[in-house]
């Protein structure tokens, strides 16, 4: 009876790292309105598979939170300036909202 040969190198695949096709996808993904997935893998030239792929990368992820955590903390810092002048005019209502929502208020 034969035996089984062992697969000689039989490490993790690796990934090559991500590049500018990546890096354009998830700006294209944080944007708003977002484009959806379609149009954003015809701009890179990619399939959209490949784009969904790509979403599932741990590295991918990592870069697509930290860049979502950027823009979220810009578009914060504008609100809370608007939340000010609510709060000036007297709409308290509105400003308790931002708060809670945004985990300031418990």
């Amino acid at each position: 009876m034969a035996r089984k040969r062992k697969r000689k190198g039989n490490y993790p695949k690796r990934r090559p790292p991500l590049d500018e096709r990546h890096y354009r996808a998830i700006e294209m993904l944080t944007r708003v309105p977002r484009m959806n997935y379609e149009e954003i893998a015809a701009e890179l030239g990619v399939d959209r598979r490949t784009l969904y792929r790509w979403r599932e990368r741990p590295d991918f992820q990592r870069a697509y939170k930290e860049l979502s955590r950027a823009v979220a903390k810009a578009k914060f810092k504008h609100m809370k300036a608007d939340m000010l002048s609510y709060a000036l005019c007297g709409e308290t209502g509105v400003v308790t909202w931002f708060f809670e929502k945004s985990g300031y208020l418990a």
